[in-house]
């Protein structure tokens, strides 16, 4: 497990900013779609993933070092203007699919983990808080599965928790 996710969020997230630091695309719309794509990605990544093994902060990192690579990315070109639109040769087109694919991860999953942060409609119990005062991070919680996975143990035979499924 610890190796599951050390790959996922440190290993990946660090080859792609390699990846935008070091193999830019040849094209303005594989260039888009690579830093478009690696962007939705890394910020899937941080609603998605519980940062508790990798600091929490990480995340934030990750946003900086995105967003100095696509800065670099975009200033080491002669000119966005001198390149062509579209890419040529096979690794040109790779990058753009490449891309294309980490944009359509990182817009669903990140979407889906932002749905997860509105309550449904139903009524709010106020309950103590069991520890005492303090700061506490919740590792799991939200409406949706993809950011609480206990809302699968909820018994969706009561009416109260068919709302959260």
């Amino acid at each position: 497990m610890l190796l599951t996710i050390l790959l996922v969020q440190i290993a990946i997230p660090i080859g792609l900013l390699a990846w935008l630091s070091v193999v830019q695309a040849a094209s303005v719309s594989g260039l888009a779609v690579q830093i478009a794509g690696i962007g939705a990605f890394l910020f899937a990544l941080s609603r998605v993933a519980q940062w508790a093994v990798p600091v929490w902060w990480l995340p934030l990192v990750y946003g900086g070092l995105w967003l100095a690579a696509a800065a670099l990315a975009l200033g080491v070109r002669p000119g966005i203007s001198a390149l062509p639109f579209w890419p040529s040769g096979g690794w040109g087109w790779t990058t753009v699919v490449l891309g294309t694919m980490l944009v359509a991860v990182g817009v669903w999953f990140g979407g889906q983990a932002l749905s997860g942060r509105t309550p449904p409609p139903v009524e709010v119990v106020d309950i103590s808080n069991p520890f005492g005062v303090g700061h506490f991070l919740v590792a799991s919680a939200g409406s949706h599965a993809i950011v609480n996975h206990h809302l699968r143990t909820l018994d969706q035979t009561e009416e109260r928790f068919r709302r959260w499924h």
